[in-house]
């Protein structure tokens, strides 16, 4: 699939009309974007054809929001494998939710997907500040977490029962497609919920973090990457993103739509400058691939 062919739009549930409280601090307007490419010649190419380059929506707090916070509700979810960062994550969403916006009630659903699903009997967790000031400490995920599809129409009948207008799904690239059934599911029974994913481990090009080792608190690092994936994951919802997920371009967070974060895998090109490096380093003849 060539660039050309990517979708890199996000989708939107609606104009923000709602003044920020975030607004105090430096805002990202909609028309900011990161562009896809960085060679010069790559742009060039676009520009001799008489078409604009690709790029990708910046990642940040807008001016203005869509959600009312005194009125919101949340709902997270950590899906697949435990890995480090995983409560970081949680942790950064429900404090981000609170301080910056004044969201008062955040679930926890526990144990992935089984959470949305009533059969499971898995009863919601409210999540407070006081509850998760520590968690960033903690191994593994204190939400718990499972593998497997669960009835799409069932988690959604579950958000509008509960009156959710933000699900964050924290999860890796399969089970990020659940989150895009879901954003699907809600479209169609035209409900106002956005679906917003936190990335875990992405085996796709567009989404390069990757803190999945082992089930032991996340390195400082990691944590303070894991900070900024929440936070960032929040201002996308507060906006009315949906169906997407925060991503990591040229060492800037950014917006991705869901569909295309899940069109295609990771893969090292054996003309790139990756491969060469590798060959360059092991000493190997070029024709080695």
């Amino acid at each position: 699939m060539e660039i050309n062919e990517l979708n890199t739009e996000v989708s939107r549930l609606g104009e923000c009309r709602i003044p920020s409280p975030m607004s105090r601090v430096q805002v990202v307007s909609d028309d900011e974007h990161l562009l896809y490419h960085s060679n010069l010649k790559d742009i060039e190419a676009y520009q001799g054809a008489g078409e604009r380059p690709p790029y990708f929506e910046m990642a940040g707090p807008r001016e203005r929001i869509y959600f009312d916070p005194s009125k919101l509700k949340c709902g997270i979810v950590t899906c697949g494998g435990i890995c480090p960062g995983l409560n970081d994550v949680v942790r950064a969403i429900v404090m981000g939710l609170h301080y910056h916006y004044g969201v008062r009630t955040v679930f926890g659903f526990g144990y992935g997907y089984e959470g949305l699903s009533s059969k499971y009997g898995h009863v919601p967790m409210e999540l407070t500040p006081d509850m998760v000031e520590d968690a960033h400490e903690k191994g593994g995920t204190i939400l718990g977490s499972s593998r497997g599809a669960q009835d799409i129409s069932e988690m959604v009948g579950t958000l509008e029962r509960m009156n959710a207008g933000i699900l964050f799904t924290v999860e890796g690239d399969g089970t990020l497609r659940g989150a895009q059934a879901i954003a699907e599911e809600v479209a169609r029974w035209n409900l106002k919920v956005g679906v917003v994913g936190i990335p875990k481990t992405i085996d796709n090009k567009y989404i390069d973090p990757s803190y999945t080792i082992r089930s032991m608190p996340a390195i400082p690092h990691d944590s303070g990457f894991c900070l900024l994936l929440g936070h960032n994951a929040v201002h996308a919802g507060m906006a009315g993103r949906t169906n997407m997920v925060v991503g990591f371009w040229k060492n800037e967070f950014t917006h991705v739509p869901i569909p295309m974060a899940v069109s295609r895998r990771k893969k090292i090109d054996p003309k790139g400058r990756l491969w060469s490096n590798v060959l360059a380093c092991r000493g190997q003849p070029g024709e080695m691939r």
